[in-house]
């Protein structure tokens, strides 16, 4: 079930504030959040592709060109699950690592390896 169809569930069973983030992109997906019983919405991927946003060309045509959400959760990058686009990194941490190192430490060993992939402009091995 998606998160848009459990906020008036979650809204039903609780009193605290609710905020709803994932899969909101838009002021459509915002005003149904909020029609649904959200306090606020959090909206992350979809600021990505502004030029404002600092990430890096790459990072920015990536996200526009996955327009059908082809993404895998992993925690190769991080430790901590997250969306990623598929690509060789994580396509060899799922198949041969598969446990990372526990947040933080798995960002700073994975730090120098994004860090080359921006420098060389190599999506297979950039956290996108």
């Amino acid at each position: 079930m998606g998160g848009i169809a459990l906020i008036p569930t979650i809204r039903d069973q609780v009193k605290i504030t609710i905020i709803a983030a994932g899969g909101i992109s838009d002021e459509r997906g915002m005003r149904a959040a909020l029609a649904l019983g959200a306090d606020a919405v959090q909206m992350g991927t979809a600021f990505l592709a502004c030029k404002e946003s600092g990430a890096s060309s790459i990072h920015q045509e990536a996200l526009r060109q996955n327009t059908n959400g082809d993404t895998q959760l992993s925690r190769a990058y991080t430790g901590r699950l997250a969306h990623f686009n598929n690509n060789a990194f994580i396509d060899f941490f799922e198949k041969e690592i598969s446990e990372p190192l526990p947040f933080p430490a798995q960002s700073w060993l994975t730090a120098p390896i994004k860090r080359a992939a921006t420098e060389q402009s190599n999506p297979d091995y950039m956290a996108l």
